[in-house]
């Protein structure tokens, strides 16, 4: 199957993955992503790995563990990049393979494209690559099949569906119907990102490659009384995403007081839960978040997962049944 211009689909990605998915019928999780790859008319070529003992090759297997090569139609993947990567770059490949208007992109030319432009196509894609390992027929019914929101639900479909548990949390919160958001917290940046970093190599879930540092400003955000203290900023969100009913818009790049659950959750690199009030991520909202903290990542790359979530008074969903799906 191949989806080509002249029966372009318009410019939602999820458009297209739905219609690759309407050709199958899973069963069960985990969904075998390279069955798609071959669907599509994609060959998947593993490759040796990059020197070894090398911070490049510890850059490339963990953020690009496969490229697309459009002209062989053929995904060339290294052979010893950790297994749920793999998945999450396999699918994320196809997406790039079937939407009409990506054709023509170079992922190793950094003056190829401006920033904001390819922060959106990667994000496109990494949409449509998590539709894709999220199959929505099995996953709908079982993200609804938890007493409640958090981390714990996470874990359980991230093992079930054989994804990461950052790509499975950021889906996971994506299509819940409740009040929910996730947001990813790392140490400060007090540097600058430069705009044509090679960085365009890096297609992860790094989605703030053009991004300004931000800094914080107590007076702005946060009641006198506590910008009085002079309060120091050791983390700061690297991205959030949020449910279509969550209230607030949480940007990156903003700081997080020390004070805050989730800098405690990072010092001590331990599980925590409690409650984080809106001013710690950017708001001026007096209200506070039910919150669950989970540290991860290792050495140099380590964050903290925070699951938001609020009352949801107004819909009860025990009508829904394992019937939902594309």
């Amino acid at each position: 199957m191949a989806i080509k211009f002249e029966n372009c689909m318009g410019s939602q990605p999820l458009t297209y993955v739905r219609e690759v998915l309407s050709h199958f019928d899973f069963k069960k999780p985990p969904i075998p992503v390279e069955e798609i790859s071959d669907f599509i008319g994609l060959k998947i070529k593993t490759v040796p790995n990059p020197k070894p003992n090398s911070a490049e090759a510890h850059e490339l297997l963990t953020r690009v563990p496969c490229w697309l090569d459009r002209e062989k139609h053929e995904i060339q993947l290294y052979e010893r990049c950790p297994r749920k990567r793999k998945r999450l770059g396999i699918a994320h490949e196809n997406n790039h393979y079937i939407i009409p208007y990506h054709e023509g992109l170079n992922p190793f030319c950094p003056e190829a494209d401006d920033p904001t432009c390819r922060k959106h196509t990667e994000q496109e894609a990494f949409l449509g690559g998590a539709a894709m390992m999220f199959y929505p027929k099995l996953f709908f019914p079982d993200a609804l099949s938890f007493d409640r929101i958090g981390i714990g639900a996470v874990e359980k479909l991230s093992d079930r569906y054989d994804g990461s548990i950052e790509a499975t949390a950021n889906w996971y919160i994506r299509t819940h119907p409740k009040i929910c958001a996730v947001v990813i917290a790392q140490p400060f940046q007090r540097k600058a990102v430069q705009n044509g970093d090679p960085g365009t190599m890096k297609l992860g879930l790094d989605l703030r490659h053009s991004k300004r540092v931000k800094n914080p400003t107590p007076l702005a955000r946060l009641p006198r009384k506590f910008a009085d203290y002079g309060m120091n900023y050791p983390l700061e969100v690297k991205y959030a995403i949020r449910s279509h009913r969550f209230p607030k818009w949480i940007r990156s790049g903003v700081g997080i007081p020390e004070t805050s659950l989730i800098n405690q959750c990072y010092q001590a690199d331990v599980r925590m839960s409690g409650e984080v009030p809106a001013g710690d991520l950017g708001s001026r909202s007096p209200f506070s978040y039910t919150a669950e903290c989970l540290p991860f990542g290792v050495n140099g790359s380590r964050s903290v997962m925070v699951i938001l979530t609020l009352p949801d008074k107004q819909q009860n969903f025990g009508f829904l049944t394992p019937t939902l799906g594309w």
